[in-house]
């Protein structure tokens, strides 16, 4: 995973620099926003999936 792909997940960093993101957040809230942010998508492909 690139630094890229992990600033479209988390948003913009607090810190920035050519190797390096620093973010300023509680790893466990942000944590469970991206896994129900899954839990959707998984639920919404799922319904297609037996829709076809």
């Amino acid at each position: 995973m690139s630094l890229t792909d992990i600033t479209r997940l988390l948003g913009k960093p607090y810190f920035q620099a050519p190797n390096c993101l620093i973010y300023n957040m509680d790893c466990l809230e942000k944590m469970c926003d991206r896994a129900k942010a899954i839990l959707k998508l998984g639920s919404i492909t799922a319904r297609l999936w037996l829709m076809e």
